[in-house]
């Protein structure tokens, strides 16, 4: 009897790994597409607005998070003004916020010249956890910067009100779509230059 419930339990927990990676590699290949299809929309689209827009709600959904947004960073304004944004109590797009103020996790990015994850940001000693994020429940986030020639100009954040263990896969996939939004600005930047 013992070694009949021995083989059943090993038989389950291998069951069970496997389709933990079979969901790992699901989970994979649809952020593959997704960052392929915004991709493509930011190679098609001249609206900065819609691909931002877009961007993070499909991001949102690819990651089951509930929040997102795209930060750009005004150097000269010493701020960050919200292009996008989805899950928050009152909609951000447009709002100018100052640079010290409720985005210390998007300036410790900024600072750090690299993404960011946090997985429990009432234990977070790297940077002050921001009023706005806690308001909301966040727990667990994950930061990408957006880069134009070779500049950081902004940031996508993505960011749960459940403990959440990112991986390095995610990490890729936000990565992509923040160099999705990168060329994107670049390439509006160029078409301005040209025809103005």
């Amino acid at each position: 009897l013992v070694p009949a419930l021995h083989r059943a339990l090993v038989h389950a927990h291998e069951r069970a790994c496997r389709r933990a990676a079979e969901e790992e590699l699901r989970a994979r290949v649809r952020q593959q597409e997704v960052a392929a299809e915004l991709g493509l929309l930011a190679l098609s689209t001249c609206d900065l607005a819609q691909l931002n827009t877009e961007s993070v709600d499909r991001v949102a959904k690819t990651l089951g998070v509930e929040f997102c947004h795209v930060l750009e960073l005004r150097p000269e304004a010493a701020d960050w003004i919200c292009r996008a944004s989805i899950g928050w109590q009152d909609p951000a797009s447009g709002n100018a916020v100052p640079s010290q103020d409720l985005w210390s996790l998007a300036d410790y990015t900024l600072r750090m010249d690299q993404p960011v994850i946090f997985g429990d940001l009432r234990r977070e000693t790297r940077f002050n956890g921001d009023a706005l994020l806690r308001s909301h429940g966040i727990v667990s986030g994950m930061t990408a910067i957006l880069r134009l020639k070779g500049r950081p100009a902004g940031m996508i954040g993505v960011y749960s009100s459940k403990a959440r263990a990112f991986k390095q896969h995610d990490l890729h996939f936000l990565r992509a779509v923040a160099n999705n939004l990168a060329a994107a600005n670049e390439r509006h930047e160029a078409e301005q230059r040209i025809f103005d």
